[in-house]
């Protein structure tokens, strides 16, 4: 049964919702909060919807209809088919820039006025400066065109032209996540921090004293640093390996401790959230039975306060 249908009814026939069972009430509370918080939080999106509509309502003139057509073609893709294709365009652009910039950082593919020596393949060169020039100039309209039509100037200034439609609310609610996920976690992250620093550290030293004297090349404590956290954290990076017989089986015990570290600490979250989860229906119980006792009239009151009368006729 939904939980706001049975605080109707409760309110309805006027029954007061703290002399419920302790085994119901474990089950009422905790969805209680949940609806409260989807309520709310359907209240604030309603909210901001009615204040966008307000905001971009430019009006029926010709000016307006016109802004009102560009700002959905920068703005939302899924008004019309030309806002659909400027949004590909957009990230098809996007893309090529990208894989253009990609492509001019090898050496055959650079301009000459940065290597100064001549480029093997001018004629890649000279097509990637055209997309590049293409590209600043289809982004500095379409910046120009969001900026123009806006219709609060201050936030249009947070876009970037990256063939999404960025904006400052999208931007805030997805910050507000990361710091609710966070927040919810830090417990457990600082702690997988602390077990992965801790053994970075131990197996970093142990192998900077087993390659420092090596003749085909004595390793450096950051050397061995970055060994140690590439082996803990990934399947490594492949650039340094260990060729002592001491490096080699301290490489071997790393591998076997990583496996190790991070089973234990997905079995550590689990405990603590059972153990947590444990916690609240323990607090949530004893402050409901203390509810219940300190209810006038309420059953288990009457019989509490019987019993003490008793009791305190019997020691008389």
């Amino acid at each position: 049964m939904c939980a706001l249908v049975l605080q109707k009814d409760l309110d309805y026939w006027q029954i007061d919702e703290l002399i419920l069972e302790p085994c119901c009430a474990l089950k009422y509370y905790p969805e209680i909060e949940i609806c409260v918080k989807e309520q709310k939080g359907e209240q604030q999106a309603k909210k901001k919807e009615a204040q966008r509509l307000e905001d971009e309502n430019f009006g029926l003139s010709l000016i307006g209809k016109l802004r009102t057509f560009l700002w959905n073609l920068m703005e939302y893709p899924e008004t019309s088919k030309y806002a659909q294709i400027m949004a590909f365009t957009s990230l098809g652009i996007v893309l090529i820039s990208t894989f253009t910039f990609v492509l001019g950082t090898f050496p055959e593919l650079q301009r000459e006025e940065e290597t100064g020596f001549p480029s093997d393949f001018p004629w890649a060169v000279f097509l990637m400066n055209i997309v590049d020039n293409i590209a600043i100039c289809f982004f500095i309209i379409e910046y120009l065109i969001r900026f123009i039509c806006a219709p609060r100037k201050l936030q249009s200034l947070n876009w970037r032209p990256t063939g999404f439609s960025y904006n400052g609310e999208s931007w805030k609610d997805c910050l507000q996540s990361l710091i609710y996920t966070l927040n919810q976690a830090y417990k457990e992250l600082g702690l997988l921090m602390l077990l992965v620093g801790v053994a970075v550290l131990t197996f970093s030293s142990l192998v900077y004293f087993a390659e420092k004297d090596n003749p085909l090349g004595a390793w450096s404590f950051l050397d061995s640093f970055w060994w140690g956290l590439m082996t803990l954290t990934t399947v490594g990076y492949g650039d340094l390996s260990p060729s002592t017989f001491p490096g080699k089986l301290i490489g071997v015990l790393q591998v076997t401790t990583k496996n190790r570290l991070w089973r234990n600490e997905v079995a550590y979250k689990k405990n603590d959230r059972e153990q947590k989860k444990r916690r609240e229906m323990e607090t949530l119980m004893r402050d409901n039975l203390l509810n219940i006792l300190t209810v006038p009239g309420s059953p288990i009151n009457c019989y509490v306060l019987s019993a003490e009368s008793i009791a305190h006729g019997f020691h008389k």
